[in-house]
């Protein structure tokens, strides 16, 4: 039973440390749209290997994190003029 909650508790570390990673990488993009960051750089954000970045951040965000990146852009708000 002690091992049970044990690993239950690791387990919500580590979906806490992987989100709270993700959400650093999202800030970037958000703070920075106009930079093109490559996969490397988003997984040095999140400090985790390019392809364990890739999985997390689809599993966390739903959508891999280019096309992320690509929607924050549309949504970008366009000066008037």
């Amino acid at each position: 039973m002690q091992l049970e909650q044990t690993l239950v508790a690791c387990r919500t570390c580590t979906v806490d440390t992987r989100t709270k990673a993700i959400e650093r990488v999202i800030k970037s993009m958000r703070e920075r749209l106009d930079y093109p960051f490559s996969l490397h750089e988003m997984a040095e954000i999140a400090v985790m290997s390019p392809f364990h970045f890739n999985r997390v951040f689809h599993h966390v965000a739903g959508i891999p994190p280019r096309l992320f990146m690509g929607a924050l852009r549309l949504r970008k708000p366009r000066n008037s003029c």
